[in-house]
């Protein structure tokens, strides 16, 4: 067993949070088809402050944790995302970022490029822009989320390719696969659509067709992982 792996084991006998995953915001630039915040994105309840934020990443760090993932809703449209990331990364905690990649514009990667992230997470349906932005809602979004991830590849940030296998995209994990590939990127595909928080189930008749599902899962490049 590696050293990380002995660390979590230990972590996870003694319940020591290594990882966590704060929300800050339901607010979102983009409809997906598959979202599981429901109505959430409608209701926007009462967000955390800055700075009641950053005493929640204080806390997290006195119990043990050493990453922290920030995410929403987008996580780039919280008013606080910049406050609480830096806090981060001064607090000495390694820093993960989820987002759609939508706002990646040249000055949000630059400043995320500055925050030496452990990693920006960006996801990506499909390569043809018709089905990504069939997914997502909103014309454009592919070209947006790929230029984000060229800017942020270009810093040298740490990148991670997500790709959930909803219907309307299941069958184009080969291509989003060597965009990874050419970026260097890590990759996640992810078969499972959860249900809405609000208990709708809506979202989970977005999960892909049977027959797109056993081509990834008997896709060499999945098998040797």
């Amino acid at each position: 067993m590696s050293r990380f792996g002995e660390l979590s084991a230990r972590a996870a006998r003694e319940c020591v949070p290594l990882t966590i995953h704060l929300e800050l915001t339901t607010r979102c630039n983009a409809r997906c088809l598959h979202c599981y915040e429901g109505a959430a994105h409608a209701r926007a309840p009462r967000e955390l402050s800055a700075e009641e934020w950053c005493a929640v990443v204080d806390q997290a760090r006195a119990l043990g944790t050493l990453f922290v993932t920030l995410s929403g809703g987008e996580a780039l449209l919280s008013p606080h995302f910049w406050t609480v990331a830096e806090h981060v990364r001064r607090a000495g905690l390694a820093l993960r970022v989820y987002t759609n990649g939508i706002a990646l514009e040249r000055e949000a990667a630059r400043r995320l490029a500055a925050l030496r992230p452990f990693s920006v997470d960006v996801t990506i349906f499909s390569l043809t822009a018709a089905r990504h932005d069939a997914v997502t809602r909103v014309p454009g979004s592919l070209s947006r989320a790929v230029r984000g991830l060229f800017r942020l590849g270009r810093a040298g940030v740490p990148l991670t390719v997500k790709c959930p296998l909803v219907a309307e995209s299941a069958g184009d994990h080969a291509s989003v696969r060597r965009l990874a590939e050419r970026l260097g990127a890590s990759l996640v595909f992810d078969p499972h659509i959860s249900p809405a928080r609000d208990g709708w189930c809506g979202p989970t008749l977005c999960r892909g067709e049977d027959q797109a599902l056993v081509s990834f899962f008997a896709h060499p490049a999945t098998l040797s992982h």
